[in-house]
């Protein structure tokens, strides 16, 4: 019973994030980003979606002149493989809600968009410093 539900809820976990969708197109077998960071929150909302968003925590991050990488950590890579979304599939826009405590960036991913994904600023900022210049502005055009 126990293993069954796990595979339910991974299951249901990856149908709601986008990540089953996102792993047809952008699965990647290598997963060398030039820095990551490890342990973010990540939130996913299916663009036509309205019930709500799939939170992930843990989630790493990972960013290189190819695009952004996604990967979870043992033992949930197991379920969920590594993506490399190219910087061309992914589009910025400015959040609705600005205030400084609930701002998050929203990157739209894929094209057709498959689904949202929600970053704190001070996940984009830590990996901005690491990678040595703002590749996200750089490639995304300016994050506001």
């Amino acid at each position: 019973m126990g293993i069954a539900g796990l595979i339910f809820l991974s299951w249901l976990f990856s149908r709601s994030s986008g990540w089953d969708e996102l792993s047809q197109k952008y699965k990647t077998e290598q997963c060398s980003p030039i820095v990551f960071i490890d342990n973010q929150q990540g939130i996913f909302k299916n663009p036509d979606d309205n019930r709500g968003s799939t939170v992930i925590r843990p989630l790493n991050i990972g960013v290189s002149e190819e695009g952004m990488y996604l990967f979870l950590p043992f033992p949930y890579d197991v379920f969920y493989p590594s993506l490399l979304i190219p910087w061309d599939e992914i589009e910025y826009k400015t959040p609705h809600m600005q205030d400084d405590e609930n701002k998050r960036h929203t990157f739209y991913i894929g094209n057709p968009v498959i689904t949202r994904l929600r970053l704190y600023p001070k996940a984009i900022e830590k990996l901005e410093e690491d990678y040595g210049e703002p590749i996200f502005s750089n490639k995304l055009g300016e994050l506001s």
